[in-house]
């Protein structure tokens, strides 16, 4: 506990220089660091948990209802959380070179920022910011969509990638979940990239699937950069629409496995579509197009 509480001293010390203006995320960034720093067992769940279970301990009466207040940091668990928590604990590229380790590091580092900006644009629309533990791309996560990307190229006849240019292309490094009523999904996304843009950030694709009826899956996906030049993704959704998103997860997961046969991802694609297209359809969700990227 002892060493846990210096690595906390020594990692608020190195980003205070950072300008975060919410006290609330500095803590929750320096938790993170501390937890990676102590993180030693095999299993990710029982580290997340083991972990929280630490920093809960050396949280004051006082920066807990910071938490909670703002509900941002609490799991299901009822402990508090740090966003990125995950990829605290799993950020090794493991067998890929420094420079895919040093494009996924830089934007583990620019994504303090843009999390305090998504927290801060969702408290003041009412809206919830969902798995922020999972805010940063596991280790684990990339290296099994580069094994996706790479394989994909292979069957289609391209000559796959290196390493680092295949972490270089994902624009979901860093990615949020913003979760709000049905019939508010197209305001709240109207607002949110009003926030974003007034805040320098640039829009450079709004994806409304609902706008596509041949598709599996309903969600709005919001591609941005930071105005430090790291870019990230916003997932847009609703109560009803996570609600088929959970139910339809491990379908997913099946799905796009490398191994699925293609008459079972036929089925798998049927099943989750008709989850998706039992949602109704929200209030202005035709007005949510890219040129809201201008």
């Amino acid at each position: 506990m002892h060493s846990l509480k210096k690595s906390i001293k020594r990692t608020m010390r190195a980003i205070r220089g950072y300008a975060l203006k919410g006290s609330g995320l500095i803590l929750a960034t320096t938790i993170t660091a501390a937890c990676y720093l102590g993180s030693t067992t095999s299993s990710l769940s029982v580290d997340i948990a083991n972990c929280a279970n630490q920093y809960n301990g050396l949280l004051t009466a006082e920066d807990k209802e910071k938490f909670r207040r703002g509900s941002y940091f609490v799991n299901s668990n009822g402990n508090l959380v740090a966003a990125g928590m995950c990829a605290a604990l799993d950020n090794k590229l493991v067998g890929y070179n420094q420079e895919a380790q040093a494009i996924y590091d830089m934007a583990r580092y620019k994504s303090i920022g843009i999390t305090e900006d998504m927290v801060e644009i969702s408290k003041s629309l009412g809206v919830e910011l969902q798995g922020l533990e999972h805010s940063v791309k596991t280790a684990s996560s990339v290296i099994s969509k580069i094994e996706r990307k790479a394989d994909k190229d292979v069957k289609n006849g391209v000559v796959p990638k290196k390493d680092f240019q295949y972490v270089a292309d994902m624009g979901d490094l860093v990615r949020f979940t913003q979760v709000g009523k049905h019939d508010s999904m197209a305001a709240n996304t109207l607002k949110t990239i009003a926030e974003l843009k007034d805040r320098g950030y640039t829009i450079t694709e709004v994806d409304n699937k609902y706008l596509n009826k041949e598709g599996r899956y309903k969600a709005i996906h919001i591609n941005a950069v930071s105005p430090d030049g790291q870019s990230f993704e916003l997932q847009v959704h609703s109560d009803k629409s996570m609600e088929a998103n959970n139910a339809t997860h491990v379908l997913y997961e099946e799905w796009r496995n490398v191994s699925t046969s293609a008459e079972r991802k036929a089925e798998l694609f049927a099943e989750i579509k008709a989850i998706y297209d039992a949602l109704p359809v929200p209030r202005g969700i035709e007005n949510i197009t890219g040129v809201l990227c201008a």
